[in-house]
Order: C-alpha cells, then structure tokens, then sequence
C-alpha cells in the first residue's frame, strides 16, 4: 500500500491513478488520518 498526501496527488494526479489501475492500493492522507483507500478491483 502507498500512502500519499493531497499535495502529492495534486502535483501528478495521473500518476496515482495509473498505479491504482495498475493494482496499487493507494491511501490518501490528510494530516495524518486516512481520508480514502483505493484500489484496483
């Protein structure tokens, strides 16, 4: 699982998408809570 934060998705929004389509689970961080875990299914 990768963990990134809404600076990071914001910088390269495509790249986190095509690790989630390629089968990465993603966690999408705010401040340190999870806000959203995505993954392939």
């Amino acid at each position: 699982m990768l963990n990134v934060t809404i600076d990071e998705i914001q910088s390269d929004p495509l790249k986190y998408l095509r690790l989630v389509e390629e089968g990465e689970t993603v966690a999408l961080l705010h401040e340190s809570s999870v806000l959203n875990i995505h993954s392939a299914a």
